[in-house]
């Protein structure tokens, strides 16, 4: 007995082998599996609240385009790169060993028109002497990029949290997910078990 795979999932598949394919066409074939990968960055979002994810802190920061921001490993490693180094400049050089880090979640997204990526930060409370706004934004405004030769200078955004009105806000970081684009990095993402 053969088994029948539903038609979408067929053209999924072979979309994903076809790398020419043009993003409207990906819409076309497939109109639900953006909103599916919103829901569920935003799913996963709200499971690491609930198990003790505290953001006080939401940072966009853009990236230098340097010929990269189309190969995704080199962005990638970037990221390792970036958060090496931010935890580095908090923490000092032996950041893996403390125990009670500020936790993040990472998001990488393009802009629609793909020139300059930047990087959605949601991270918890920073210790001093980070903890207050300005210093905070000067850490990502001015230190983070002078460390990190790959973020652009002075083009940090910072905004503390209410967790009463996060929700558009989350909405907000998943908004350019797509079959391309999962934004989250769950590579440089801390993940509560």
């Amino acid at each position: 007995m053969t088994t029948c795979h539903p038609p979408r999932l067929v053209l999924h598949m072979e979309i994903r082998l076809k790398n020419y394919v043009s993003r409207k066409q990906y819409h076309l074939v497939l109109p639900n599996l953006a909103s599916k990968t919103i829901q569920a960055n935003n799913q996963f979002i709200i499971q690491q609240l609930e198990r003790g994810f505290c953001p006080k802190w939401y940072c966009v920061f853009h990236l230098k385009s340097n010929g990269r921001r189309n190969d995704e490993i080199l962005l990638d490693k970037d990221l390792v790169h970036i958060r090496n180094m931010l935890y580095s400049e908090m923490y000092g050089g032996k950041w893996r060993g403390v125990k009670s880090k500020a936790r993040a979640i990472w998001s990488l997204e393009f802009g629609k028109q793909r020139q300059r990526p930047h990087i959605n930060l949601l991270i918890e409370a920073l210790p001093y002497p980070y903890d207050s706004y300005r210093s905070a934004f000067a850490l990502f405004d001015r230190l983070l990029p002078r460390d990190a030769r790959c973020v652009w200078r002075k083009s940090a955004h910072l905004q503390p949290i209410d967790l009463d009105d996060a929700s558009s806000l989350y909405q907000y970081i998943v908004k350019e997910s797509n079959i391309t684009n999962q934004t989250i990095n769950y590579q440089v993402t801390d993940v509560i078990q």
